[in-house]
């Protein structure tokens, strides 16, 4: 029978295993591993922060309304176009409104 402490060794020798191919390591202990696999989290954290750089410079209308808009706080809330948020139950409440004040025909 294994043993609870073969599996954890067996589940994270899968897990360097892993980790060592997505971070393209050629290392063969643990301690290097996870030293390239942070030299690989922090290469990639310089081609995010350049990308974002050439982004927001190739494209002045960005830069200035910004390419993230505001996030909605709530499920109701609705970003529409020019990052304006409306809050779509208030706009639902509206229009009925306005529906039962409108004559019938």
């Amino acid at each position: 029978m294994v043993s609870k402490e073969q599996n954890k060794r067996g589940a994270l020798h899968e897990k360097l295993k892993i980790l060592r191919s997505v971070t393209h390591s050629h290392a063969g202990d643990k301690v290097s591993i996870i030293a390239d696999a942070s030299s690989y989290i922090k290469e990639l954290k310089q081609k995010i922060a350049k990308l974002s750089q050439e982004m927001a410079s190739s494209s002045p209308q960005h830069a200035t309304t910004g390419v993230c808009q505001q996030q909605p706080s709530s499920s109701s809330e609705v970003v529409v176009d020019g990052g304006l948020i409306i809050d779509a139950h208030a706009v639902e409440q509206a229009v009925v409104q306005a529906i039962k004040n409108c004559p019938a025909n």
